[in-house]
């Protein structure tokens, strides 16, 4: 897999209408959803409550877009240094969440469901992956295994 540099990436400030971070994310990602092919790979790995997928999915109905995340929380403890995050934080008790038509969700650990799903594919290019994993573990785990397509 080649990794390009990509250099248009635009920073989103927070301005003074907007009224939770989400605002900043919306802006951001429908400026990112015009970039995205849908002849290619679009993944996000850390669905959790799916607000970043779905909003995606409903920006380009013609792309399919596959979310990858346990629904169980971290596989393990989270050391920031400053804070200490315990195993199993991000927990949705395993309850997928509702997303739309044009989202596919691959629940599991990363390490499990990323072979099943590139088993079935035949996509060769990743046009939008976002890593929301927040471990290095997990990170690690995500760039390994699609370094194979």
């Amino acid at each position: 897999m080649d990794i390009q540099e990509f250099e248009s990436i635009k920073f989103f400030p927070f301005l003074e209408f907007d009224q939770t971070t989400n605002d900043v994310r919306k802006r951001e990602l429908a400026w990112l959803s015009e970039k995205i092919s849908s002849v290619s790979l679009n993944m996000e790995f850390g669905v959790f409550s799916g607000f970043s997928i779905n909003y995606l999915a409903k920006l380009r109905k013609d792309v399919i877009f596959y979310g990858f995340d346990s629904f169980i929380g971290l596989p393990e403890d989270w050391d920031l240094g400053s804070k200490y995050i315990k195993k199993e934080r991000f927990s949705r008790d395993g309850k997928i969440p509702k997303v739309r038509e044009n989202v596919q969700i691959y629940p599991g650990w990363f390490n499990e469901t990323i072979p099943v799903f590139l088993g079935d594919k035949t996509e060769r290019s990743i046009s939008f992956l976002n890593i929301d994993s927040d471990l290095y573990s997990s990170a690690i785990t995500i760039l390994s295994d699609l370094n194979q397509i």
